[in-house]
């Protein structure tokens, strides 16, 4: 049996769906027992709690053979990095007493660094307290910057005529798109070979922001489309303004300043090449595009 959490998620729903399709048995674990329903009525087991609860955590946990674990963000945290610290404390105590033998941690490019990446400093902080974790297999999945993200700015370009973020403009990282993530993470579920601790880095395209631009420019017929680099403090004013706690937003400014300038890089990709399939401009004709025109 598999454990998933955040199986409503981008990359949990796709994988429990994918576990299933092949005939596993697959718990879902989520927050919301209307939104695990349709994973339910394709034969999941289903888990509905807070991952913050460690007997809850342990309960789904147990009788696992693997388990896909990510860290579910909450925007409006008055501090982030202490929520995300209580999310891995009650996920090591879980994985231990639970026994699992096999995980597969959704992370982060720069989960190697200790500083200056806003939320990915939780995955940092994950990755390693996992390694202390006796018997237990991992792989470290550091995906790239989701190509979902994106969509985040779509009501911007709709209302405004243009798209912003803190990042500099014309500094290549590494994208991926979530569906890339599930596939990847299920084989590697289904399979189950991987022993010890290993990080894996996954991308699929590497763009800057000034790329992003001229791709959607074209995809969506918007020939004066611009992007704009957002001075920190506004961009820390426009997501409280949205709901965000000025903790969080502090984070995803660091995040995109990190990002700007080239921190979040790749350390374990051999040849340099992309080894996810999805390429941005595939993205935008099959998700933002449609997205957009709706």
């Amino acid at each position: 049996m598999f454990a998933i959490t955040g199986a409503t998620g981008n990359t949990g729903s796709r994988i429990a769906a994918r576990l299933l399709k092949a005939g596993e048995r697959v718990r879902a674990i989520g927050r919301s027992e209307d939104k695990l329903k349709t994973l339910k009525d394709q034969g999941a087991e289903i888990a509905v709690g807070d991952q913050i609860d460690v007997s809850f955590l342990t309960k789904a946990f147990s009788g696992a053979q693997a388990v896909y674990l990510l860290l579910p963000p909450k925007s409006d945290s008055p501090d982030f990095r202490a929520h995300q610290t209580k999310l891995i404390d009650s996920a090591t105590k879980a994985l231990s007493d639970s026994k699992v033998r096999k995980l597969v941690l959704l992370s982060s490019l720069g989960a190697e660094l200790s500083s200056g990446t806003g939320p990915v400093l939780g995955l940092h902080e994950a990755e390693e307290r996992i390694k202390a974790i006796a018997g237990l297999d991992a792989v470290f999945l550091r995906a790239a910057y989701f190509m979902e993200n994106t969509l985040m700015m779509l009501l911007m370009i709709k209302s405004q005529g243009f798209m912003g973020n803190p990042a500099a403009p014309d500094v290549k990282f590494s994208l991926v798109a979530t569906r890339d993530i599930a596939a990847f993470a299920g084989d590697l579920l289904s399979a189950q070979k991987f022993t010890g601790h290993a990080a894996q880095d996954l991308y699929g395209d590497q763009l800057s922001f000034n790329d992003i631009t001229a791709i959607l420019k074209t995809k969506l017929n918007i020939p004066g489309l611009k992007y704009m680099q957002f001075p920190p403090q506004q961009a820390i004013d426009a997501m409280t303004g949205m709901g965000m706690s000025r903790s969080m937003a502090q984070g995803m400014v660091e995040l995109s300043e990190s990002l700007g300038k080239g921190k979040l890089h790749l350390t374990n990709v051999p040849d340099g090449m992309p080894n996810a399939p999805t390429r941005f401009a595939q993205f935008v004709d099959e998700v933002f595009a449609p997205a957009f025109r709706a």
